[in-house]
């Protein structure tokens, strides 16, 4: 019989460290949210585009002699950013809230 996977406040804290954004640092991310930082619903809809590559990146197995992640670290790469997308673009509805 399968092991009940279960959400621990400690496993969660590991997959929000694993999203720290440094904007100093260039990057396709960092380009992103310098160009749509005022636009919270674009941030969003990159972060639900990013999720989708990650489900078909777990699906396909991505891997090969050009590619040498596997799906799993392709997966784990896109759910990190949309995460961070995400978190940013709650910050930037807090913003234009107040």
């Amino acid at each position: 019989m399968a092991r009940k996977q279960t959400v621990t406040v400690t496993k969660i804290r590991k997959v929000l460290a694993r999203c720290k954004f440094d904007p100093k640092k260039g990057g396709p991310l960092a380009i992103i949210i310098e160009q749509h930082i005022d636009d919270p619903r674009y941030l969003e809809s990159r972060a639900i585009e990013m999720i989708r590559e990650a489900q078909l990146a777990i699906r396909q197995e991505m891997t090969g002699p050009d590619n040498p992640m596997t799906g799993f670290d392709v997966y784990q790469s896109k759910m990190d950013n949309a995460i961070l997308l995400l978190a940013i673009a709650e910050v930037v509805n807090d913003q234009f809230r107040k």
